[in-house]
């Protein structure tokens, strides 16, 4: 399937692996440049050299936070500097902790909303700008159906991906005029 990506940077949080390192993957083989950033610097060398291996275009690698606001425009200028342009973000950074509610500490909430719905508010918060002046890009929000139904002892997965959903909807309302 030729999804006309040659040449495009794309920049792809949690691509350290799981579904992450597949979409990267995936991008690199339909010819895009592309950005991976995870917590995990070995994991993300391993991918890097698999594409290379596969003679895709070199990745750029970036190890981030996706929590630290300033961290994350520094994770955006580094992958525009090594390859042009971001057009393309994806946010999948992500972790899941089982739990029920009562026995969810605070820190471990913080821990998971931050990093699956904050990370990716304030990733889409820096490359927009890019976006608008470009006037085109595309943010693609790795969510779940947990964020619809819901299920027992993932109550602040469940809520971290209900609230990516609406993240994306507001996203596309808010920035669909500038072909985003």
């Amino acid at each position: 399937m030729d999804l006309q990506l040659k040449g495009r940077t794309a920049l792809v949080t949690g691509a350290s692996s799981g579904i992450g390192r597949a979409i990267a993957r995936q991008l690199a083989r339909e010819g895009a440049r592309v950005a991976i950033a995870a917590r995990r610097r070995a994991n993300l060398e391993a991918l890097a050299a698999e594409l290379a291996a596969e003679g895709a275009p070199a990745p750029a690698m970036v190890v981030h936070d996706a929590l630290d606001a300033d961290y994350v425009e520094a994770v955006s200028a580094q992958a525009q500097a090594a390859l042009g342009p971001v057009k393309i973000l994806v946010n999948n950074a992500g972790i899941a902790r089982t739990a029920k509610i009562i026995e969810t500490s605070e820190t471990l909430w913080d821990d998971i909303i931050d990093t699956n719905l904050k990370g990716a508010f304030l990733m889409s918060k820096h490359v927009i700008p890019h976006f608008i002046r470009a006037n085109r890009g595309v943010i693609i929000n790795t969510a779940s159906d947990a964020g619809i139904v819901g299920f027992a002892n993932l109550g602040a997965y469940c809520a971290s991906k209900g609230g990516l959903i609406q993240l994306t909807r507001a996203l596309a309302i808010e920035y669909g005029d500038h072909n985003i």
